[in-house]
């Protein structure tokens, strides 16, 4: 499971967060649900940080500078693709976008 795979189950928890006050919120079933796919996402998370540091020298952590300024670009304008396929109106989906776009490229600074 790689980065589009958690970057799109991500996605896909977020949104349903926030549509999930106009759903069935307060259902015990969907809560369970989420709190079980959060967990195994960390789980897969952690074991492929594990592999990944067992794999790698001291000298290549990720950094800024090793994520091309190209893939970061095609992150943002993939999460405004997403923000536009969910009707938000055009602000709030570079908004969004920006926001997401921000946070996962201070992920990839602290590595």
């Amino acid at each position: 499971m790689g980065l589009g795979v958690g970057l799109g189950l991500w996605l896909w928890l977020s949104l349903e967060k926030m549509r999930g006050r106009s759903w069935d919120s307060s259902s015990a079933a969907s809560l369970s649900s989420r709190s079980v796919v959060l967990r195994l996402m960390q789980e897969q998370r952690s074991k492929e940080a594990k592999k990944a540091e067992a794999t790698l020298d001291p000298t290549q952590f990720a950094t800024m500078s090793s994520f091309s300024h190209v893939n970061m670009l095609q992150v943002l304008l993939l999460l405004l693709l997403f923000s536009l396929l969910f009707s938000f109106s055009i602000t709030s989906s570079f908004a969004f976008a920006f926001l997401l776009f921000l946070f996962l490229s201070c992920e990839f600074v602290r590595g």
